[in-house]
């Protein structure tokens, strides 16, 4: 490999020792052509050992304070690259690199700070990824990789990322998970915080834009996870914000399919238009979940609602339903698909029998009940409000 190295530095005019590196103020540049030994071209912030083989061409600078390299810059074209995170890990074959990689210390030395700019990556399979100018920072406790640490990407596909992170090591669980969903669509912008993530009370932050999202729904598994569950959603738009504390989203869908199942007694549904904005928030060791306004347009109904519901205190207890609905047209007969499994079929047709008659005479629908009064509906012949709390 041709290598060429470029120093410029200064020290106090009054030092007494010229070779005291420790008083080396400047900049280091090295310059590699036709490299075939990534190890000694790129600085180990970037890849450490995890980077095997490569070629190209690298070109460096590095600020030097007292002595201590504190940033480094590197320009970067090279081909054939291959990178594993591990020795059980799949290996990240790149056809293509070419950008700019920046390095600089964060939290006053105690982390890592990497930005890119411009950077595009060409995988084996010929898909390219632009990352653009994104910026990853982390900071390790001991042992415990990132246990803090900052993530900004803008304009890459969700489609891309699972393939990167499926030769991440990642436990089995978010893997498996992973693979259910099958993510797809062009994420507009995403930025994620954490702190303490491997203690029993991670704190994080994630805002993110999705366009064109559509998920396979999690009750698709053969044993669906009862600790995590997210719904089926085609060429959906997304803006979602979370924490630890609560969050809030807005979602839309023109068109394609909804599933929800283990919510609704129907798993899918035709979608000609649906939106919701959503929030909930943690009180407590309780959920609280406000639906400020829900959209749903099919041939079967076209309807408005908003509610709230509030979990319950214990894991018996289902919590409260209020629930406010205007109904423009409804086809009676498929009622039934878009009540609450927990409503037995018993409930679901009286229940079904009440909402119509209210319906035709006034296109408003008002519940407020327990999750566990929808059962005992199918105990007791009439919907009267005094015995079940329900008010239409």
């Amino acid at each position: 490999a041709r290598f060429s190295l470029q120093g410029r530095f200064h020290q106090p005019l009054l030092s007494r020792h010229a070779s005291d590196l420790q008083t080396w103020d400047g900049e280091v540049t090295p310059l590699f052509r036709k490299s075939t030994s990534p190890h000694a071209a790129l600085p180990g912030f970037v890849l450490g050992d995890a980077l095997q083989t490569g070629q190209g061409w690298l070109r460096a600078w590095a600020q030097v304070r007292q002595g201590r390299v504190v940033a480094q810059t590197v320009d970067i074209d090279m081909q054939a690259l291959r990178w594993q995170a591990n020795e059980t890990a799949p290996a990240v074959l790149l056809q293509h690199v070419q950008g700019r990689l920046h390095h600089q210390a964060w939290l006053e030395g105690l982390g890592q700070d990497l930005r890119s700019q411009d950077l595009a990556l060409r995988f084996e399979e010929g898909e390219e990824w632009n990352l653009g100018n994104s910026r990853v920072a982390w900071r390790d406790e001991g042992e415990q990789v990132a246990d803090a640490g900052e993530l900004q990407l803008q304009g890459f596909s969700l489609e891309m990322l699972a393939r990167v992170a499926q030769r991440l090591p990642f436990g089995e669980r978010w893997q498996a998970r992973l693979a259910l969903a099958q993510p797809k669509g062009q994420v507009k912008q995403l930025d994620v915080r954490w702190f303490l993530a491997h203690s029993d009370a991670p704190q994080f932050n994630l805002k993110t834009e999705v366009a064109g999202l559509s998920l396979q729904s999690s009750s698709s598994a053969a044993k669906p996870d009862p600790a995590l569950w997210w719904p089926g959603l085609q060429s959906s738009q997304l803006s979602l914000e979370v924490s630890e504390h609560g969050g809030k989203a807005k979602w839309q869908q023109s068109g394609g399919r909804l599933e929800m199942g283990g919510i609704w007694e129907t798993n899918q549904m035709a979608v000609k238009e649906a939106s919701a904005d959503v929030s909930w928030v943690k009180k407590d060791s309780q959920w609280a979940v406000t639906v400020h306004q829900a959209h749903l347009e099919n041939p079967d109904l076209q309807a408005q609602a908003k509610g709230s519901w509030l979990s319950g205190a214990s894991e018996q207890d289902m919590g409260v339903l209020d629930m406010q609905a205007k109904v423009a047209r409804l086809e009676v007969t498929t009622l039934h698909r878009y009540l609450p499994r927990a409503m037995d079929e018993q409930a679901a047709t009286i229940y079904a029998m009440l909402c119509w008659r209210v319906v035709s005479a006034k296109p408003l629908l008002s519940l407020k009940a327990p999750w566990t009064a929808f059962r005992s509906a199918a105990t007791t012949r009439a919907c009267s409000p005094s015995k079940r709390r329900f008010k239409a």
